[in-house]
């Protein structure tokens, strides 16, 4: 038994080491917020594997930004009749500023190296430290020559395309631009350059983003509403870049967009129409409904009464033991501050209505040749949000459009 455990103690011998290593970036003198991968290749005899690799002496994050370093599948090779392994590691990272330096890093790793002998085996685990050869590292700055207007740091290749839909359309209609950026690279939060378009013509909707930085791909959508018929252009949109393969600045472009105007439309929907308020309620409750909005209402008003009046009490009951003569003073202090600020809480907080005096159909844009959605009864309470010359935007049980501004009675607060 003892000699075969000194056999299995010889045979622990460590005989893992580190024969070279290689380090380099690609491309080897990147622009700001140009991609760089890092590149780490160290060959060590067969069957040896590494753990706790870390690697030091390289910028900081206020010049270079790395991701986590990735191991890539071990490679074997044959070099002088031994076999050797080959570990490859990979992280991706961007310049951050410009800079000029010698890199010196050094590696720190464990190398772990399995021994076997009949059906015993063992682990064995060498730390080692390695400094590596120094490279010469240059990250260049964007040029100013040439840099175009609405820059905002894309570097990489990128496309844009575009569309508008529809294309054949009637004034006040809704018409939808989307735009897609993709391309390799860093994005960023760069944005297409929408046109200006004129607001005599258009009605312009803000821009919606849906960007997904991870993978350099970018979704604007924005809503137009041609006024007239002389809407018939929407320009060209811009996305600027700097392309670092070219060393020169580009602007992909999307457009100009044409609508085309008809008479009728081909498919005319079809208005709901809202059931009137007697009907939602039925005729034969209305009093009773009326009466309870009108007992609300009340309530609501006598709030702040309420909170002031219990706050006098609650604060003279606990003045009270200790300064009797000033309980009720401050008592009425409380009342007259909280039924004070109630009041103005509950006028700041107070939602604007309108009755419908006449029947009227919501559309989607100030206009009658807007597309209609439903038919709001007279009668119907609403409340505006937004106006336009003749038109009122209102909010109508969930749903939101445009009525002529003759049809609201003058807006009321309800508390």
């Amino acid at each position: 038994m003892l000699p075969l455990l000194l056999a299995l103690a010889c045979g622990t011998a460590s005989a893992a080491e580190i024969l070279a290593a290689r380090f380099y970036t690609e491309p080897r003198q990147p622009f700001v917020n140009q991609i760089v991968t890092l590149h780490l290749e160290i060959e060590t005899t067969h069957g040896c594997q590494l753990q706790d690799l870390s690697i030091s002496g390289l910028p900081g994050d206020t010049h270079l930004s790395l991701g986590t370093l990735t191991a890539l599948p071990v490679q074997s090779r044959t070099q002088d009749g031994a076999t050797i392994a080959v570990h490859h590691y990979r992280s991706t990272g961007r310049g951050l500023a410009p800079m000029q330096t010698m890199l010196s890093p050094e590696l720190t790793v464990k190398l772990v190296e399995r021994h076997t002998m009949g059906f015993f085996s063992s682990w064995t685990t060498v730390p080692r430290a390695l400094r590596l050869t120094q490279t010469p590292f240059t990250i260049r700055p964007l040029p100013e020559t040439g840099k175009p207007e609405g820059f905002a740091g894309a570097v990489g290749q990128f496309t844009l395309r575009g569309s508008v839909t529809p294309e054949v359309v009637m004034p006040q209609d809704l018409v939808t631009m989307t735009l897609n950026v993709n391309g390799t690279g860093f994005l960023g939060e760069a944005s297409p350059l929408l046109p200006a378009l004129p607001p005599d013509t258009f009605k312009c909707y803000p821009a919606a983003e849906d960007r997904l930085a991870a993978e350099n791909r970018l979704t604007i959508s924005q809503v137009v509403i041609p006024l007239s018929t002389q809407a018939v252009h929407i320009g060209a949109v811009r996305f600027p870049y700097f392309d670092p393969e070219a060393g020169t600045y580009r602007t992909a472009t999307a457009g100009p967009f044409a609508l085309s105007f008809t008479l009728r439309r081909s498919e005319e929907p079809t208005v709901r129409r809202l059931p009137a308020p007697d009907e939602r309620r039925g005729a034969g409750s209305a009093t009773v409904f009326d009466l309870e909005e009108s007992r609300k209402r009340e309530l609501r008003r006598l709030l702040p009464y309420a909170a002031g009046l219990l706050a006098a009490l609650l604060g003279a009951a606990a003045l009270r033991p200790y300064r009797p003569r000033w309980a009720w003073a401050a008592g009425l202090l409380l009342c007259v501050s909280v039924t004070t600020g109630g009041n103005v809480w509950m006028r700041k907080h107070a939602t604007a209505t309108s009755v419908m005096r006449v029947a009227a159909v919501l559309r989607v844009a100030p206009g009658v040749a807007a597309r209609g959605e439903m038919e709001i009864p007279a009668d119907t309470v609403v409340q505006p949000l937004e106006e336009a010359p003749e038109w009122v935007r209102i909010e109508v049980h969930g749903r939101r459009g445009w009525v002529p501004r003759a049809a609201l009675s003058r807006p009321r607060t309800t508390p």
